[in-house]
């Protein structure tokens, strides 16, 4: 299944009725942030990211539809800077992986080529679809217990979301499960088919539990419990 061309601008729309009212304030927080990452500036930078809802339809600008071979382009800015697009090319270049089978380097080669690594952090990039490759069975085990049905029969663009952020559940501790389970699902309102960001939502909430459950039952008791 190819992956969905939804606009961002449709994107956005259905998480007007989620977000929280704190929204608009992370967002415009998270476009002053520096991109780089470090200490506690990167995971507040993180948290406000994943809060703030993809960019509306007019941001994404005339001729970023979809790229000569298929699959959705990136929208020049996006909030948070490098690592959200960091996210979305690994989505695209994970999805591209599986059903092409290419070799990583040459695929990380033909990104940069065809300018998808522009403006985004390239170490991150690579380091995501580097590690989800390199274990692809054990990340999906993370996430197999928690479907309906076998991971083989899952929307391939919803498949490679949950490898991904499954990935940084696992291995990196440093961002707050909550940011990476609402970028994971904003990378489904983008990408994936109608109502697969509930899914991508639902699926990884689960795995969060099983990889941050003490995380978890911190950010429930609240500060100082």
């Amino acid at each position: 299944m190819p992956i969905r061309n939804q606009s961002l601008g449709d994107a956005a729309d259905e998480d007007e009725h989620d977000k929280h009212d704190a929204g608009d304030a992370a967002k415009d927080q998270t476009a002053q942030a520096p991109e780089a990452d470090s200490g506690a500036n990167a995971q507040a930078a993180e948290i406000a990211a994943a809060q703030a809802p993809p960019p509306d339809e007019e941001e994404v600008g005339e001729g970023q539809g979809v790229s000569a071979d298929g699959l959705p382009a990136l929208p020049p800015k996006m909030p948070g800077g490098g690592r959200i697009r960091a996210r979305m090319a690994a989505v695209q270049a994970i999805y591209q992986w599986r059903m092409s089978g290419t070799e990583i380097g040459e695929l990380i080669i033909q990104f940069a080529t065809a300018g998808r690594l522009r403006d985004l952090d390239r170490a991150y990039f690579e380091m995501l679809i580097r590690g989800v490759v390199h274990d692809v069975a054990g990340l999906e085990q993370a996430f197999d217990t928690h479907l309906s049905r076998p991971a083989v029969q899952l929307d391939p663009v919803e498949y490679a979301i949950l490898l991904l952020a499954s990935y940084e559940l696992r291995e990196c501790p440093e961002i707050p499960f909550a940011a990476v389970i609402n970028e994971a699902t904003n990378l489904a309102k983008i990408f994936g088919a109608t109502d697969g960001h509930r899914f991508v939502n639902g699926v990884m909430d689960a795995v969060a539990r099983d990889l941050r459950g003490d995380e978890m039952a911190r950010s429930r008791r609240g500060p100082g419990a």
